[in-house]
């Protein structure tokens, strides 16, 4: 931790450690720290600071507590574990889906014992989607329903 940098240091210093290979959080709440906090890693501008601080930083701390600093980086990396899961899900659910698009997933393939591909419950995809009217219940041609009351 680096503290009472000189306000034309900051930048500077923020520069240093990362060419060390250091990953540089900044907190700051005004002015003078919005260019550190551009350019830090992380920066985290204080709620009670200046427009300038909160729009150069990543995260703004709304309490301007920072002692709420350490919670705010480990809601944030619990957020990042549950979005890259939910993608994760996501592609293993896509990777399931036949290739025609929609319907419960097919079985595997089998192989014989000649080594041929055996498909079963394969179905052709549709050549052409729906038109709009499939949307409207009253059928294809009917107008919308609006209510007027």
């Amino acid at each position: 931790m680096i503290a009472e940098v000189l306000p034309e240091d900051k930048v500077d210093v923020v520069r240093r450690l990362q060419a060390e290979g250091r990953v540089v959080a900044m907190v700051g709440d005004g002015v003078n720290a919005a260019a550190a906090l551009a350019q830090a890693d992380l920066g985290l501008a204080m709620g009670t600071g200046t427009d300038v601080a909160i729009e150069a930083s990543d995260l703004t701390l709304v309490r301007g507590d920072l002692r709420v600093a350490g919670d705010a980086i480990r809601l944030s990396r619990r957020t990042l574990r549950t979005i890259e899961g939910n993608q994760f899900l996501g592609l293993r659910l896509q990777r399931r889906r036949p290739a025609g698009g929609g319907g419960p997933p097919q079985p595997h393939d089998r192989r014989s014992g000649d080594g041929a591909v055996q498909r079963r419950h394969q179905q052709p995809a549709p050549a052409t989607l729906p038109g709009p009217g499939h949307l409207n219940p009253r059928g294809p041609r009917s107008p919308p329903c609006v209510d007027t009351r």
